[in-house]
Order: structure tokens, then C-alpha cells, then sequence
């Protein structure tokens, strides 16, 4: 396994106006300018995403990646592989096409594997003697249809913001100039048989850890009536798996992939998702539902008993009492809007509570930091559903974290005197709920915007806390914007990663209790801010 840095790179692609941007008559400085304009505005955290992204600008960032690839390892020319994966979207093979020539510009050699998810992408770079020397995953996530991107991984995994920004930078001198479109084809490979076949190896190696003989060592899931709503998306991969593990899945929905997802965005915190994942467990009475979003590196799931979503709060929380069962003590990492119930519930089950950022790479990093500085840290996990554990070499797979919480709940059934009193929100049995959670985001300008609206935001109740005004508390340690305790409630100013948003993030223990210290918010800090953005979710919900 050649060792490289962390990577971890994401584009963005529109079927419509991208083709078009190609015939625009430029100079060779001005195409220079905008390839790199292009490029670097591209970037979002560790991510690139749009809705404008040309295939000729995909072909630059794969001879970008190339060219840092062989920099990196220094690998001769064409001696080092690249995987390249993609979802169903309609633009993909576009951009895949392009992606490979670009990478074959930069010196790499790359092979496509076809409709993939992002963890097998991820995979492709160590799970077995033909690992390849990087993988790419061309997607947008749970973004719309006409959103497309990119995801670059390496054998030590994601990249960080900054490499990201260095690798988009190495372009600049170069001509951008569209793909052929006739182009010859880049080989093939079937590698998402052999990361299935090795999904199912490790749950059943892993069963017999947990199951302590009491499960089924081939088929532990006997028994269990499993419905999968992949959304249209990349999911049915996990379909397979169940079946082979013994589960019955023939109340799932949404299989077959289709990337103008005719029926409801494939994301587990969207709420017609749930309401659909809720149809299909009611109907084929199933045990657990499970949601996946278009790339399965993010899940949620359903219980069947009580037909209560297990995702955001309730998801970490289940996640914690899993993993804490093999690493009793551990840390666990979350991201900064995760309730107070959370932290008493992982503190009940032996374990510490790390209340960090948002962004999956942030508390993933923090996470390998932590064990690198000899604290156990077993799970880092978003409320968005992005979960990675040690035990899974830092894998942010969503199917991965499901199949773990269904074995879990297989485990705790066949140790149990009355299994069918065993159900999935067994996982979760003492989480504190609070009475209301909200969540309010503002609209500003642009980005310079955001950050200053924020900034300014968390200034005014920073000085209104101390000067006694306001009758509030900072929560700290606190490593994004701002969090404050009101009582036993909270809420936190942050700024989106993504978009030019500033978010308000807010929880109570009473009823209209959100509604109380907002309206000192609004007329204290945010009505008095000199930075112009969008107060109607805030007005709105006042006024209601």
C-alpha cells in the first residue's frame, strides 16, 4: 500500500449551461483566469460543489489531481491507478469521462467502476492486493439532481480545506480546453462486487464477536424483516447485503437507480424521505427501516414498533451505545448542535461526549487526532448522519453504521428471554428528548457577508451576556460560533459551511420555550445588526 496524504476532493456539474460556457470566445490569458477563478470558487470546505461545472473544468481538476497524485507518491508516469465511481445522476458519465481524461492528462492511470458509493470508493484504495492508488466518486450527495460533484480518496483517506485549495491552485497555468467526445474508453472494473462480498465477510466476522453464539453464523439476521428505501440513489448495494446476512427485504422501496430521484431527495433527514421509509415499514411490517442517502455515506433508520425515525440526535445516540459496548470509555466526537440528552446519555453509558464542529471531515479529523494523542476515540458522528468508527478504518459509511446498529439489535434480541420485547429503539432507551428543537436559517448576500453578520451576531450577545443585559450563559468548551445556555435550553450561532447562511440552532425544554429567549435574540442582536440577511424564518416563527 503506497502511503499518501489525506484526500478527499469534491465537484460539481449541471446537465444545461455548461456545454454552452465552451464556446465563449477567450484568450489564452483570460482562459488561464478563468480555469483558476473556476476552480478555486468551486470550493466549499473540503468539497467542491455547484450547479455550473463544465466538463472542461472537470477535466482540469482530474489533471490537477493527477498531477498532485504523482507529486505526492513520486510514482514514473501512468504507474499509479485511479478507480472512478459514480451515482445515477444523468451528468455522470459526463463528468466521469471527463474526469478520466483529465487524470490521464495528469499522469495516472484511471478505470471506471461504474454506479458505486462513496465508502466503496474509499475502499478501492486498500481492501485487497489489486488496491488501487486513489478512487473518485462523482457525486452530489443528497443535492439535487442537477447537482453534481466529486469526491477524491486516497489509501490514508480524506482531504483536508487546505490541500483541497493547493490542489485546485495547480491548474493555473495551464489551458483549459473542453474533453473529446470521442474520446477512447477507459477500462473497466467490477469492483463493487468485491467491496459487497467484503461488507458481508466483516458483519459476519463481527456477528460472532457480538453474538456471542447465539446468532446464525452465516444468515444473523434470520428473522428480521428489514425495508430499504435507497431513494433511487446508489442504496440497493445494501439490499444484497442483507439478504445474504439473512434478512427478509421485500418491503423495501425506491431500488432501482434513477438520478432525477422521481420520488423524494435521497437523505435521511428530509422529510418526505421519512414519511416514505414509514409507508414502506408499515406495509411489509418490517423490524427496521432503513434510509440512505444517493452515495450511502450517510443513513438514518426506522424502528418498526414504535415507527420513530432514528436519525440526528437519536441516530449518535444509538451509534454511541454500540460502539461504547466494544470500547467501554471512549470519546465520542460529535458535531456542535447535538443536544444536551446526548451527552447525558453517552456519559450513562461509560462513555465521554466531545462536542465539536460541524463538517464530517472536521470531526473525523478530530477524532484521529484524539486516538493519535492516546485518547480513545472510537466514533465521530454528524446529527446529518455522516458516521465514521475506528473499527472501519475511518470509513464514512452509511451502510456501514446500519448494518452495525442492525446487528447490534439482532445481538440484543437472541440474548434476550423474550425477543420480540427487543426492538430498535431498545438502542436509544433513556435518551432525554427535548420538549422542542429548531432549526433557522438566514440568508445573507454573499459569503463575506455571512461572516460578518455572524461574527457581528455573536459579538452583540457576547456583550449583552456580560454587561448583564441578557440573563444567558456561554457554553464552553466550544469550538464553532457561538452556544448559549438559557436554563435548561440552548441555542448556537454558526455560519453555514456551504452556503452564505447564518444559522440559529435551538432547543427547549418547555413548550414555547424556543419561542421566549428567541424574541430576546431578535430584538437584542438581530434586528440590531448592520449586516442586511434574511430575518423572515426568525419573524415568521414569532409571529406563529
Amino acid at each position: 500500500m503506497r502511503s499518501l496524504k489525506l484526500l478527499v476532493v469534491g465537484l460539481v456539474a449541471s446537465r444545461t449551461a455548461a456545454w454552452q460556457r465552451r464556446m465563449l470566445p477567450v484568450t489564452m490569458q483570460a482562459s488561464q483566469m478563468a480555469a483558476k477563478t473556476a476552480l478555486s470558487d468551486l470550493q466549499s470546505g473540503s468539497d467542491v460543489r455547484s450547479q455550473a461545472f463544465s466538463p472542461g473544468a472537470a477535466l482540469g481538476i482530474g489533471r490537477c489531481f493527477g498531477r498532485w497524485l504523482c507529486a505526492e507518491s513520486g510514482a514514473a508516469a501512468n504507474s499509479l491507478r485511479v478507480a472512478v465511481g459514480q451515482d445515477p445522476r444523468e451528468s455522470g458519465d459526463t463528468l466521469a469521462s471527463a474526469l478520466c481524461q483529465g487524470l490521464k492528462e495528469g499522469g495516472v492511470s484511471p478505470v471506471r467502476v461504474g454506479l458505486a458509493t462513496t465508502p466503496a470508493m474509499f475502499a478501492s484504495c486498500f481492501l485487497d492486493d489489486e488496491a488501487y492508488d486513489a478512487g473518485i466518486m462523482v457525486t452530489a450527495s443528497h443535492l439535487p439532481h442537477e447537482w453534481n460533484g466529486m469526491k477524491f480518496f486516497t489509501p490514508s483517506g480524506g482531504l483536508n480545506k487546505a490541500t483541497l485549495a493547493g490542489i485546485l491552485a495547480l491548474d493555473s497555468g495551464h489551458d483549459i480546453h473542453e474533453p473529446q467526445m470521442d474520446a477512447p474508453a477507459f477500462p473497466e472494473d467490477d469492483f463493487m462486487e468485491r467491496y459487497t462480498e467484503d461488507l458481508i465477510t466483516r458483519m459476519r466476522s463481527i456477528a460472532k464477536e457480538t453474538g456471542r453464539g447465539r446468532l446464525h453464523a452465516e444468515r444473523p439476521f434470520e428473522g428480521l424483516k428489514i425495508a430499504v428505501n435507497a431513494g433511487n440513489g446508489g442504496g440497493a448495494v445494501v439490499v444484497k447485503v442483507l439478504q445474504q446476512l439473512g434478512a427478509d427485504t421485500s418491503g423495501s422501496v425506491h431500488l432501482a437507480p434513477d438520478g432525477t430521484f422521481p420520488i423524494h431527495i435521497p437523505n435521511p433527514e428530509d422529510k418526505f424521505m421519512v414519511e416514505e421509509t414509514l409507508r414502506a415499514v408499515q406495509d411489509a411490517e418490517a423490524h427496521v427501516g432503513i434510509m440512505l442517502d444517493t452515495d450511502v455515506d450517510r443513513s438514518g433508520l426506522i424502528c418498526g414498533r414504535t415507527l420513530q425515525p432514528l436519525n440526528r440526535n437519536r441516530l449518535v445516540a444509538a451509534a454511541a451505545h454500540m460502539v461504547l459496548q466494544r470500547h467501554p470509555g471512549g470519546t465520542i466526537v460529535t458535531d456542535s448542535v447535538t443536544s444536551y440528552g446526548v451527552k447525558e446519555f453517552i456519559e450513562k453509558k461509560g462513555g465521554r461526549h466531545l462536542r465539536f464542529k460541524k463538517g464530517y471531515r472536521n470531526v473525523i479529523d478530530k477524532a484521529i487526532a484524539l486516538n493519535a494523542e492516546g485518547v480513545e476515540a472510537p466514533l465521530a458522528i454528524e446529527t446529518s448522519g455522516h458516521a465514521a468508527l475506528i473499527d472501519n478504518t475511518w470509513m464514512d459509511d452509511g451502510a456501514f453504521l446500519a448494518l452495525r446498529l442492525v446487528l447490534e439489535l439482532a445481538a440484543m434480541r437472541a440474548s434476550a428471554a423474550k425477543p420480540d420485547d427487543v426492538v430498535l429503539w431498545s438502542l436509544i432507551e433513556g435518551l432525554h428528548e427535548p420538549a422542542e428543537s429548531e432549526e433557522f436559517r438566514l440568508t445573507c448576500s454573499d459569503n463575506a457577508s455571512r461572516i460578518a453578520a455572524a461574527r457581528e451576531i455573536e459579538k452583540s450577545i457576547a456583550q449583552a451576556i456580560d454587561d448583564g443585559s441578557l440573563k444567558w450563559e456561554r457554553e464552553e468548551p466550544n469550538f464553532e460560533g457561538i452556544r448559549v445556555q438559557v436554563g435548561k435550553s440552548w441555542f448556537s450561532i454558526r455560519e453555514s459551511l456551504h452556503e452564505p447562511k447564518v444559522i440559529i440552532n435551538a432547543e427547549a425544554e418547555d413548550k414555547d420555550g424556543i419561542r421566549s429567549f428567541l424574541r430576546d435574540l431578535h430584538e437584542n442582536c438581530l434586528q440590531k445588526c448592520s449586516v442586511e440577511m434574511e430575518l423572515s424564518p426568525v419573524t415568521k416563527y414569532l409571529q406563529a
